[in-house]
């Protein structure tokens, strides 16, 4: 008999409230164990998984559960959250809590077979809830592409050239300045040619002077050789 009023007080709606840290521990336990059942893996049904829950909450509590009723709790829990969420979608409705909120969700996200849980109003989708690690993901995502938009614009910048600097036009005094200047390097410059006019010529006389004497000296050779034979 007391084994069925700690089953009635554990798994009823009455006891829900008091066994909150009871239901969080099978919750807890699920999650743990929701992706290990299968071939070539841990349990090979639900039924085998309910059934460690059961012996590890047993272990915990110290009060004996069977597979049987943590399914049917787990179940309750899933149908209490199913209305809470529904009556708080409604428009006009006070808003209600929704016990082990967090904790379905999280069991949600481990179904990839599941869509994401749309949150509704008079207008349509107000906002979706997405796993921790898709949320953080996008919003990774979306401070990177935010990176590299501002990179991308810094080096737009950086490669842009800068205007140059227009060059200062010159006024009429300085360019006849200028003018006067050239006028005179053109001066000195004639000058110069014709100090070294008159060396020029003589040394080209010298040249002439020696070719001649070479020719003559070897005419005169040539004479000599002939008188000779």
């Amino acid at each position: 008999r007391l084994y069925k009023c700690l089953k009635h007080f554990f798994f009823s709606g009455t006891g829900c409230e008091r066994t909150a840290g009871e239901t969080k521990l099978l919750l807890d336990y699920y999650q743990q164990y929701f992706s290990q059942i299968g071939p070539m893996k841990k349990f090979k049904n639900k039924k085998a998984r309910f059934a460690k829950i059961a012996a590890n909450i047993t272990e915990a509590v110290g009060v004996p559960k069977t597979g049987d009723q943590c399914c049917s709790r787990y179940k309750t829990v899933k149908r209490q959250k199913r209305s809470a969420a529904a009556h708080n979608n409604k428009s006009g409705n006070s808003p209600c809590e929704v016990s082990f909120e967090d904790d379905i969700a999280k069991i949600r996200w481990l179904d990839d077979s599941l869509e994401p849980e749309e949150l509704r109003d008079n207008f349509g989708i107000v906002s979706i809830k997405r796993p921790p690690s898709q949320a953080s993901t996008s919003q990774a995502s979306r401070s990177q592409e935010l990176t590299s938009q501002g990179s991308t614009s810094q080096e737009l910048t950086s490669t842009t050239k800068e205007p140059e600097p227009k060059k200062p036009k010159l006024s009429a005094s300085r360019m006849l300045e200028m003018n006067h200047f050239f006028d005179e390097m053109s001066k000195i410059q004639e000058e110069k040619e014709k100090k070294n006019e008159p060396n020029t010529r003589m040394k080209e006389e010298s040249v002439i002077k020696r070719g001649k004497n070479r020719r003559s000296a070897f005419g005169k050779k040539k004479q000599n050789s002939i008188k000779k034979k």
